[in-house]
């Protein structure tokens, strides 16, 4: 019997793999709905968790904290970065170390001693982030003999707290209620104080919608953290652009971990470091003023020890209220400190 062999046209086998390849999507159409709700719903989670916790910035940032670092060696530094502005830059003359070091070489003097910084801490200084390093609230000349013994000590004394215990609890409450609600109770110990997002996403679309014209009013959505970054280390004490706020909250993140991933201790801190720094203007036959014990004493006349003892012990309602009047104009008063205390 003879065979019979059945050949497809070219033309209905070039046909043949669009049907296949049809028949294959409409099989998988329903499954792969459910994969990407599937992927979806997984980054919802995942976001909904650092949200709440941190995780991801706790890991980044307390490793790239650790990994920066500097060392004091002998003679002058190869290789050194100096921060370009910033008010306490400036006023503390770390931006013009480069200027003083050029004109006391140029009257003889050699530099015996200098920091040696790791390859990531130069990188940052020059992008313009602040490197994670503990700052002191307050500084002045200091004379030693070569005993040790002071000759003169400028530092001021009276006007800071020491530590977080000093502070009254009124006092943190308003503060915390003012500018920062989720510093004091984070929903982990992890979280990252530098960052409220609820509020930054706010600042930014209503930031958004002022720049397309709409008539909203902005706001700002920084953090404790990010506000010190700001009146410290930003060009003139403020926030002109997205990119500054993002050396921002670099920054203040990078200082939340340096001590690891747990930001309890730190967050405390924070308070302490805000009090001691706030920025009050300037008082006439005081000068710049910053810090609460300072601002009370420039622009009320009151003693700080004095008014902490008054609202941290028992006393009668009406003494406690007339000591924690001028803490609350203050404390309100950092939002606009000349419109506030001067201009008043």
């Amino acid at each position: 019997m003879p065979r019979v062999v059945v050949r497809a046209s070219p033309q209905r086998q070039g046909l043949a793999w669009p049907r296949v390849a049809h028949r294959w999507r409409r099989a998988l159409e329903v499954p792969g709905r459910v994969y990407l709700l599937a992927l979806a719903a997984l980054a919802l989670a995942l976001g909904w968790y650092e949200l709440r916790t941190s995780a991801l910035q706790a890991f980044v940032f307390s490793r790239l904290a650790a990994a920066l670092s500097h060392t004091v060696e002998p003679g002058p530094s190869p290789r050194i970065a100096f921060p370009a502005d910033g008010p306490f830059d400036e006023r503390r003359g770390y931006a013009r170390l480069p200027d003083f070091q050029r004109r006391l070489a140029a009257a003889g003097w050699r530099v015996v001693e200098q920091a040696r910084q790791s390859a990531g801490m130069a990188r940052l200084v020059r992008w313009g982030i602040t490197p994670p390093y503990r700052e002191p609230a307050a500084v002045g000349l200091v004379v030693l003999d070569r005993r040790g013994a002071a000759l003169y000590d400028a530092r001021p004394r009276g006007t800071l707290f020491r530590d977080f215990e000093d502070v009254p609890p009124l006092v943190v409450r308003t503060l915390v209620f003012l500018e920062n609600r989720a510093l004091e109770h984070p929903p982990d110990g992890r979280s990252n104080p530098a960052v409220d997002w609820p509020r930054l996403a706010r600042a930014g679309a209503l930031w958004a919608g002022g720049a397309l014209g709409l008539p909203v009013r902005v706001q700002g959505g920084s953090t404790l953290a990010t506000q010190m970054e700001k009146y410290e280390h930003s060009a003139h004490g403020r926030t002109t652009s997205p990119w500054d706020k993002a050396r921002q909250i670099a920054g203040a993140s990078l200082r939340a971990y340096r001590e690891g991933p747990d930001t309890t201790e730190v967050r405390r801190q924070l308070i302490v470091d805000y009090l001691n720094t706030m920025p009050l203007a300037a008082a006439p036959g005081h000068g710049e003023v910053h810090g609460l014990g300072a601002g009370l004493r420039a622009w009320f006349g009151l003693s700080l020890d004095e008014v902490s003892r008054v609202l941290a012990g028992a006393a009668p309602p009406e003494a406690r209220a007339r000591a924690f009047k001028p803490v609350l104009a203050l404390l309100y008063a950092v939002r606009a400190p000349s419109r506030y205390l001067v201009e008043r």
